[in-house]
């Protein structure tokens, strides 16, 4: 046991700190800082439990086999966003709006559209055929 009833206890090495612990190590604190150049996590199973949760980065990328997110809200923001899927690209909602200042287009061999009660489409002019 490595204890100071006092004051701070300082662990330096020239070279590298090796901490192990043969069955677990467990760090207990009201604040942890780490700072360093750069880290490299290797975890076989990981969970995380807190209230918050921030992360400020130039790039992240993520590669995995399934990617799930369950939430009660969800807000995306970017200048430019492009997604492309080689099956099956399914929206299911009460309510769907999207706007275009510019243009919008609605591209494919064959494209069907149904309404139960009512389909409107409005312009200046409409082209067919």
């Amino acid at each position: 046991t490595l204890a100071s009833e006092r004051g701070a206890i300082n662990v330096q090495s020239p070279t590298q700190l090796t901490l192990q612990g043969e069955r677990g190590l467990s760090l207990g604190t009201a604040a942890l800082d780490i700072d360093a150049k750069t880290a490299d996590c290797r975890v076989g199973r990981l969970a995380y439990r807190g209230e918050e949760a921030h992360a400020t980065v130039l790039n992240i990328r993520v590669i995995g086999i399934v990617y799930e997110a369950i939430v009660d809200r969800l807000v995306h923001l970017s200048k430019s966003a492009f997604r492309m899927t080689e099956g099956v690209d399914q929206v299911r909602a009460a309510q769907i709006d999207h706007h275009a200042s510019e243009m919008a287009r609605l591209h494919g061999k064959n494209v069907i559209l149904t309404a139960q009660d009512l389909l409107k489409t409005d312009a200046k002019q409409i082209h067919m055929g």
